[in-house]
């Protein structure tokens, strides 16, 4: 007796699956295409409100350091 296992492998590049493949969870799961599309909406949100809070932090201290910087300067030259 022979028997033939097809083994079928699919990759794609990128956070969203091609459009063939969301149509495929849709015929499985109604609604689930939305959904996934849904969550990667909301993790680009999530990951951009990170990445302004992390640019504003670091704008603050990069300029607080350089009001400090400058009262150096400013007390060296007193001090002379």
């Amino acid at each position: 007796m022979l028997s033939m296992i097809e083994h079928r492998v699919t990759a794609f590049h990128g956070p969203i699956p091609p459009p063939e493949i969301l149509a495929e969870y849709e015929k499985v799961l109604s609604g689930s295409a939305d959904r996934l599309l849904r969550e990667f909406e909301a993790e680009g949100a999530a990951r951009r409100k990170a990445q302004e809070a992390t640019f504003t932090k670091d704008l603050v201290a990069l300029s607080l350091g350089t009001v400090v910087q400058i009262g150096f300067f400013v007390l060296a030259g007193i001090a002379l």
